[in-house]
């Protein structure tokens, strides 16, 4: 069975103009491993519980492009841009008055592997990316922890 551990839940201000956060997750998998498991698109919707359906045709390359439909029925059409294979990529999407992107990357660490997800906007405050998200905004914040482990641990 694989086991998430020390999972850092709180994200901290980075900058004054409170539009950047990050936080991390260790899993019990090797580094390979999670890099697979966090970029097979497809898969996103099993382990962000936030997304309902999804669209991704072919591999993650820079400026691959996908849509997502969240729970609250907004679509969503992302663009990978940028990737470095095996250790990080960044997408992005464009909001009303703004862009949202988020970056994860892949790292060992002690026998297994550090998650690190970040999200910054710009065009705009994050207190009104949090109006725009809606009351689950602390899923998409918070890097989902309990349902990647959920999934993690229904591999076996």
């Amino acid at each position: 069975m694989l086991i998430i551990g020390a999972v850092s839940l709180g994200y901290s201000q980075e900058n004054a103009k409170d539009k950047y956060y990050k936080g991390s997750i260790h899993i019990n998998l090797p580094v390979m491993e999670a890099w697979n498991l966090i970029t097979e698109i497809p898969i996103w919707k099993k382990w962000d519980n936030r997304i309902i359906d999804l669209r991704f045709d072919g591999q993650m390359t820079k400026r691959a492009r996908g849509s997502l439909i969240t729970k609250n029925g907004k679509v969503v059409e992302f663009i990978i841009v940028d990737l470095v294979k095996g250790d990080t990529y960044t997408f992005k999407h464009k909001l009303s008055s703004g862009m949202l992107f988020v970056k994860r990357t892949v790292r060992a660490s002690d026998n297994e592997s550090k998650i690190t997800k970040e999200i910054w906007v710009k065009g705009l405050s994050f207190k009104t990316l949090i109006r725009y998200l809606g009351e689950d905004h602390n899923l998409v914040i918070n890097n989902n922890p309990q349902t990647l482990e959920e999934y993690i641990n229904n591999l076996d």
